[in-house]
C-alpha cells in the first residue's frame, strides 16, 4: 500500500497521489491555466499583459541573470578569462568571439541569445573555434576586420596608433 505524497493517507493507486488529490490538483492546475487574470505563482493580480506579479517576475529575472552570469563565467574561465588580444580581464567587458566570424548567424540559427551560445560551447567541450575578446576588440574586428591592438603589436611600439590603417606606411 502506498502513501499519498499530498495528503499522506494510504491508497491503492499506482500513482504517487491518491485519486481525490489527483483530481483536486488536476482541477486546480486547469483553473490556474485558464484564469489569466492572476499570477501563476501566487494568485495575485499581475501587471497588464503579464503572467506573473511584479514580485515573482523580478525573482525570475534575477534567477535568469544569475544563471547567465554563471554560464558566462564558466565559458570565460575555460578560455583563460582574459581578452585574447589586449589581455583585459574586466568581466563586464569580455565577450565570446567566433574565431572565423559567424556569431550573428549562430545566434539566429539557435534562435536565442548569448546564453544559448554559452550552452553550445559547453556542450561542444570548449572548441578552439571560439575565444574571449573584450568588447572593443570584438567590435573592431567585426566592424573594421582587424583590431588596433594587433597593429600596435606588429609595430612593436606598445601604444595605440591614432589611425591603424597607417600600419604599412612609414
Amino acid at each position: 500500500m502506498k502513501v499519498c505524497s499530498q495528503c499522506q493517507k494510504p491508497h491503492q493507486s499506482t500513482f504517487a497521489l491518491c485519486d481525490p488529490c489527483r483530481i483536486y490538483i488536476r482541477e486546480y492546475v486547469k483553473a490556474r491555466r485558464t484564469d489569466r487574470t492572476l499570477c501563476v505563482d501566487c494568485s495575485e493580480a499581475p501587471a497588464e499583459n503579464q503572467r506573473r506579479c511584479d514580485k515573482h517576475r523580478q525573482a525570475d529575472n534575477q534567477r535568469a541573470r544569475a544563471s547567465k552570469r554563471q554560464l558566462k563565467q564558466q565559458v570565460f574561465t575555460a578560455y583563460g578569462g582574459a581578452c585574447a588580444c589586449c589581455g583585459d580581464t574586466t568581466p563586464e567587458f569580455l565577450s565570446l568571439d567566433h574565431v572565423g566570424g559567424g556569431g550573428t548567424a549562430h545566434r539566429r540559427f539557435r534562435g536565442g541569445n548569448n546564453a544559448i551560445v554559452y550552452k553550445d560551447v559547453i556542450a561542444q567541450g570548449f572548441p578552439l573555434t571560439f575565444r574571449v575578446l573584450c568588447l572593443n576588440c570584438n567590435l573592431s574586428r567585426g566592424y573594421y576586420g582587424y583590431c588596433p591592438h594587433e597593429t600596435t603589436k606588429a609595430q612593436g611600439s606598445g601604444t595605440i596608433r591614432s589611425d591603424p590603417r597607417e600600419v604599412g606606411t612609414s
